[in-house]
């Protein structure tokens, strides 16, 4: 419900905003003001009230609106120009947020959005009169939110439960309703599938109905629909238990730049959900790389659900999927190997992997030394004996 101008991108959906305040009535005051002042006519007492009101206007109309770091509500990159910002609860002192960038979502919609205009612009009896209001407002008709997702629901729908806000008036408590179930999602592509239970969001009262809300983006940190990371190390970059590292054909852990031997020019990506992997390496080949969890003492075996896995193009040898522990701790390492799939073929289902005496960490790896083959795993630890 306000007008931004993107001043800088931060990355990963944040930006640095100029929230832009409605200076029509304003500048229009003050030119009527400057007007009397000068007007020869204008009699003492008027033009004394004139000047007394244009140095009030001045004292506390701010030329330059204030700038502030906000959060896209989905993970729109690149964002430019104005956009639409949500401020949330409808109070300045609260959290500002972009509208979602998805489908040019943030572009400035004057109609649904409006503008910020300071008090300073109006009468004081209008400033008297919306202040009066303005629990009421905020309350019976609201606009955005933050909430938490209490629960997901089989049909793309969540349970949600808001933060729970007071006004700025008086300290009123402005939520009319606390928890609300099967509350639709519209989100990006995906919808609800972005979503975690526990995920902070961000919540807009459809029409300002205090009976519809959805949940539209996330309140900070906002997570794509396909969370397949371009892994262009050396190092992974998400933020979740599996520690991506890409590794050299000696197993060293790779601290060189992109273009170490033993690793190709080929296409990675990688997509981690908690205990979850998927990776795909893709052609041009010659590439050797693993994606391992955390460091443990272990001995006996690990369980497995391989969900999918599959090399599309690979030659027996040459192209594999491995799940490998490292046997000792310091290099040149030595490995235990377990191949899932060897060549041009696929495997799923649930693997007991034993491995002999103890290992630090086990890792996921694929290699394609044929060049132009193509690896996928979708694999999760389930359990270590």
């Amino acid at each position: 419900m306000g007008k931004g101008l993107i001043k800088a991108d931060l990355g990963d959906g944040k930006y640095k905003v100029q929230l832009v305040h409605d200076r029509g009535n304003l500048d229009s005051q003050i030119a009527n003001l400057q007007a009397k002042i000068a007007d020869p006519g204008t009699s003492k007492i008027v033009k004394a009230a004139c000047e007394r009101r244009l140095e009030y206007i001045q004292n506390n109309a701010p030329s330059e609106d204030p700038v502030t770091d906000a959060w896209c509500a989905d993970l729109t990159e690149g964002l430019s120009g104005e956009v639409e910002t949500a401020e949330v609860y409808a109070n300045r002192i609260e959290i500002t947020q972009i509208r979602p960038g998805y489908g040019d979502g943030s572009a400035y919609n004057q109609a649904r959005g409006g503008m910020l205009q300071r008090p300073v612009a109006s009468s004081p009896e209008a400033v008297y009169f919306n202040r009066a209001l303005y629990p009421a407002w905020q309350k019976w008709r609201p606009h955005y939110r933050h909430g938490t997702i209490m629960a997901k629901n089989d049909d793309g729908t969540v349970n949600i439960r808001l933060d729970g806000a007071y006004s700025s008036e008086q300290t009123l408590y402005i939520d009319a309703k606390q928890t609300f179930e099967n509350v639709p999602v519209y989100y990006m592509t995906c919808g609800a599938e972005a979503f975690e239970e526990f995920d902070n969001v961000l919540i807009e009262f459809i029409n300002r109905d205090k009976d519809n809300p959805a949940v539209i983006g996330f309140r900070d940190n906002p997570k794509s629909c396909d969370h397949w990371e371009d892994w262009r190390g050396p190092f992974g970059n998400s933020k979740n238990p599996w520690n991506a590292e890409l590794l050299t054909n000696t197993g060293y852990i790779l601290k060189e730049p992109w273009n170490n031997a033993g690793i190709g020019s080929g296409s990675y990506f990688v997509k981690l959900e908690n205990e979850r992997l998927k990776m795909k390496v893709g052609p041009p080949g010659n590439v050797l790389c693993g994606v391992f969890i955390r460091n443990f003492n272990s001995t006996g075996k690990m369980k497995f659900k391989i969900n999918e896995s599959w090399i599309s193009g690979g030659a027996t040898g040459a192209s594999q999927i491995n799940i490998e522990f490292r046997k000792t701790v310091t290099p040149p390492h030595t490995w235990e190997t377990y191949t899932i799939v060897d060549g041009s073929g696929s495997y799923s289902g649930i693997k007991d992997i034993p491995f002999s005496g103890s290992s630090s960490f086990f890792q996921v790896n694929m290699f394609d030394i044929n060049i132009g083959g193509t690896c996928y795993i979708d694999i999760e630890w389930i359990d270590m004996d």
